[in-house]
């Protein structure tokens, strides 16, 4: 099966350039930034994004506020320590763009297999919702994958409770970040933040 894994952002760095030693507990020698992208809505959503000196771009002093192109993989890492899994992006490019005449773009596209994970679900709302885990080649680790988190509502939602783990699926969206409250027993709640995929169309081949 041929996979497709393609995302396309254009955002405001909210942070400078950092080196890292590692993904999410996956030793890598890269670099990080936190982009922003923003919604019809104007709801923003913030972006992991990090690359390597294998980027086909020379590394660039990228600092806060600047307009950076990024294009790259969606990929996953799973720290075994604290067992949380972080969605980011693998850069494959990654620029400042110049000048004013800028719109941000956030969009992504995916060709691959469904996981297991298949959720459907309704809120209290009436709102319909199935969350999907859709298997890509892993960027950092040899003859591995993982497992993308997306997920659609209403009548894709409907569409896809009933597909079945190993189907393949072709989508398209853009990535998007959420932030909950983590309940601890006998500890003060936790604020993190969520990324999946955020499904406009999709097909089952």
């Amino acid at each position: 099966m041929e996979t497709q894994n393609l995302i396309t952002l254009l955002g405001i760095a909210e942070t400078d350039v950092e080196e890292r030693e590692n993904i999410n507990g996956t030793k890598v020698k890269c670099w990080h930034i936190l982009l922003r992208t923003d919604r019809h809505s104007g709801t923003p959503d913030y972006e992991q994004i990090y690359f390597t000196e294998k980027t086909e771009q020379e590394l660039l002093p990228f600092v806060k506020g600047m307009p950076v192109m990024v294009i790259g993989k969606m990929q996953t890492a799973k720290d075994f320590k604290t067992n949380r899994v972080l969605t980011f992006v693998a850069a494959d490019y990654i620029g400042v763009v110049q000048g004013e005449g800028y719109e941000l773009q956030n969009d992504v596209k995916i060709t691959g297999k469904l996981g297991k994970g298949i959720e459907y679900r309704v809120k209290k709302s009436g709102k319909r919702i199935t969350n999907l885990m859709l298997e890509v080649p892993s960027v950092f680790r040899v003859n591995t994958n993982c497992y993308i988190p997306c997920i659609c509502w209403q009548s894709l939602a409907d569409k896809a409770k009933d597909w079945q783990v190993g189907d393949t699926v072709e989508l398209t969206g853009r990535l998007q970040s959420r932030d909950f409250i983590k309940k601890q027993e006998g500890a003060e709640d936790i604020k993190r933040t969520s990324y999946e995929v955020s499904i406009c169309n999709m097909t089952r081949l």
